[in-house]
């Protein structure tokens, strides 16, 4: 056992002195959990490079191409979410009070960078609730105002166009509206998804 630890900080020493990259704990972590620590030294740039890129494929396959969600009520607060070349802008537009009904009241923007992770969670999640299945339009004509809301994602293998008034998706895609008072909550779950992307209030 000791020899091998021996065997293992030289292989380690040699690895962090040829190869660029190998002293990030990141990467020695990686070729660990992929099995890969006993390839000899000289395949090594390969199989750093290999588990690199597997790593960049997913963090990819999880970034859509598209995004635009958004969420308002005609009294209350309105939020949106944008990914547009590669940024994500969060947008909130405060509920009119006292002090501002005579003024249009001014969108406040922030520009947000969520994790792989954050991202990775987002997608699977679009993909437990199923929102590929939601129809393209969902509304109840029995209620004025209201809450509006539209979604439109787009990955590289799915993409979702929907949008609702006072009337929102349910579990296979059915119409859940305003008014119903079930147990039925995929769409505050859609909503919660997002708000843990962006870190901030979306609801």
């Amino acid at each position: 056992m000791g020899a091998r630890a021996v065997d293992w900080a030289r292989l380690e020493s040699v690895c962090t002195a040829r190869y660029r990259g190998f002293e990030s704990r990141p990467i020695r972590m990686l070729l660990i959990m992929n099995g890969l620590c006993c390839t000899i030294a000289p395949r090594m740039p390969k199989v750093i490079t290999k588990v690199m890129s597997r790593s960049t494929q997913s963090t990819v396959k999880a970034l859509p191409k598209r995004l635009c969600i958004s969420i308002g009520g005609y009294f209350g607060p309105c939020y949106g979410v944008t990914f547009k070349k590669g940024r994500l802008t969060y947008t909130y537009l405060p509920s009119p009070d006292s002090c501002t009904q005579e003024l249009e009241a001014q969108p406040q923007r922030e520009e947000i960078q969520p994790s792989a992770k954050q991202w990775q969670n987002f997608r699977r999640t679009l993909d437990r609730l199923n929102v590929w299945c939601w129809q393209a339009k969902y509304s109840d004509p029995a209620v004025c105002d209201g809450t509006g809301w539209s979604a439109k994602i787009a990955y590289s293998d799915r993409s979702l166009v929907s949008g609702g008034s006072n009337c929102f998706p349910g579990r296979d895609g059915r119409a859940i509206p305003v008014t119903d008072g079930g147990s039925d909550n995929t769409f505050e779950k859609f909503c919660r998804a997002v708000a843990r992307l962006v870190g901030r209030q979306f609801q």
